[in-house]
């Protein structure tokens, strides 16, 4: 067993909760149980994560208080997830930003690990936090090679809008969200993002940028995978992924 302070406090630490101004409420959220053996990781702090989990600490990318995006009304699905929690006395950790930032941790830092992508610099802000990656292949390879490893990275299809060049070297790294990162000029020749909206379909395409989509809940996975295992490896805690998928 180990103190949640204690965990708690090298998330904060770790991951610089405290200095990243956002919309997330980043940090502990609900407090549950002092000590913990088990530790869940789940993207998203919803009903069906906090049901599954096993642990006694639940840590999620998307947490329940944001500033604006998601004000809580205390209706019968707010009453729910909070009894739940309590009955299970599962805390809640949330790391929004942080974790996509993170230069070894990250979303974006374990999706460039993953496809080879090196010489890795921040770009594209979210919330004045510059929270994507942006870097190169070894070598220029063909679009739908790219597309085929982004595929293997996150286990599952990915959508390939080929709006620029043919052969990609210079990536752009946003999970979830990140279509917007086709406005910055440093993107490169290809934005490999989660979610691609139709508001920045024609700024990648006048600006030849292609984009590959593999899932806002599939790519933001991989942070909290990074995490899970550093967590088994400093604190010796058993971990499990708690599966919640939205498809989208």
């Amino acid at each position: 067993m180990v103190a949640l302070k204690k965990i708690v406090s090298f998330l904060d630490k770790e991951l610089r909760v405290r200095g990243m101004e956002e919309d997330s409420l980043n940090g502990l959220q609900f407090k549950g149980a002092p000590e913990v053996s088990t530790v869940s990781f789940a993207v998203d702090a919803c009903l069906s994560s906090f049901e599954k989990a096993r642990g006694e600490l639940l840590i999620v990318h998307h947490g329940m208080f944001w500033k604006k995006a998601m004000p809580i009304k205390m209706d019968a699905m707010w009453k729910k997830r909070f009894a739940t929690l309590k009955k299970k006395r599962l805390s809640v950790y949330a790391a929004h930003l942080p974790l996509d930032a993170h230069p070894v941790l990250g979303n974006n830092a374990e999706m460039a690990r993953r496809l080879g992508v090196k010489k890795l610099r921040p770009f594209a802000e979210y919330d004045g936090i510059r929270c994507g990656l942006t870097g190169e292949l070894p070598k220029a390879i063909p679009l739908a090679e790219l597309a085929r490893k982004v595929e293997k990275a996150v286990g599952g299809k990915a959508r390939v809008f080929a709006l620029g060049k043919k052969n990609v070297k210079r990536v752009g790294l946003i999970t979830g969200g990140g279509g917007f990162g086709v406005l910055d000029a440093k993107c490169g020749d290809v934005l490999v993002t989660g979610e691609f909206g139709h508001s920045k379909y024609h700024f990648a395409k006048e600006k030849g940028i292609n984009v590959i989509a593999a899932g806002h809940y599939k790519t933001e996975k991989l942070g909290l995978e990074a995490l899970e295992k550093e967590m088994r490896r400093r604190f010796g805690v058993k971990t499990e992924f708690v599966e919640s998928p939205t498809g989208l």
